[in-house]
């Protein structure tokens, strides 16, 4: 029974550990991207929604302080008599 004995060059060596490093940064470098784009898809909304949040909250909040301003001041209160209040 003849047993074939396989021999590797260095240069067929450093090629399949050439070959499997690039194949490993391919893979890490695409996990690091989609890790990033996934944060940015996540955070960037969440920022854009509480800024509008703000901005439609101070314009509440605005329009509730003038209105209470213009109908204290249809009644005629002065400033004493609305802090009495």
């Amino acid at each position: 029974m003849k047993v074939a004995i396989y021999t590797e060059s260095a240069d067929d060596h450093a090629t399949r550990a050439c070959a499997r490093h690039n194949a490993l940064m391919f893979v890490a470098i695409n996990r690091a991207l989609w890790l990033v784009l996934g944060t940015v898809l996540l955070v960037v909304p969440a920022f854009g929604l509480a800024l509008i949040g703000g901005v439609v909250g101070g314009i509440i909040l605005g329009a509730v302080t003038l209105a209470n301003a213009v109908a204290l001041a249809a009644t005629g209160a002065t400033g004493d008599e609305v802090l009495a209040r």
